[in-house]
């Protein structure tokens, strides 16, 4: 059984210990200083299954997949036609569900934070490719 860290309660403001939380985020460092301390994300892509454990969060999808051997069809790589359009799908160290499946675009997209494994399912061609609404 996978056993799950609660967080440890904080005293209410005013008391030892119970300050309130800063309401300014801190300077430096950012994501180029936070880079080398992520932790490995196990990624697989669907239908293909090739998975590659070497992701952090924050790397780009379309970077990944390229990694692992898998090719995600792209049209524009800014986020613009949609043809990279991927389902993702989040869990836990135990394999829970951390939130539901999302479509994002490959192209755009990073490894989301907080997650151990991340499932990459690759959409089926959309015969209506920019005509119907959804990919525009």
């Amino acid at each position: 059984m996978c056993a799950r860290a609660q967080p440890a309660a904080r005293p209410p403001p005013g008391e030892a210990g119970g300050d309130a939380l800063p309401t300014t985020p801190p300077t430096g460092g950012g994501a180029a200083a936070e880079k080398g301390s992520k932790a490995s994300v196990a990624v697989t892509f669907l239908p293909s299954g090739a998975t590659t454990a070497s992701a952090a969060a924050g790397d780009n999808i379309m970077a990944v997949a390229e990694a692992a051997g898998v090719t995600i069809p792209g049209g524009c790589y800014s986020g613009s036609c949609g043809l990279c359009e991927v389902e993702v799908s989040t869990a836990d160290a135990c394999g829970a569900a951390l939130a539901d499946r999302v479509v994002q675009r490959a192209c755009i997209a990073v490894v989301p934070a907080g997650a151990a494994f991340v499932t990459i399912a690759e959409l089926e061609d959309d015969a209506v490719w920019g005509q119907d609404g959804w990919d525009t």
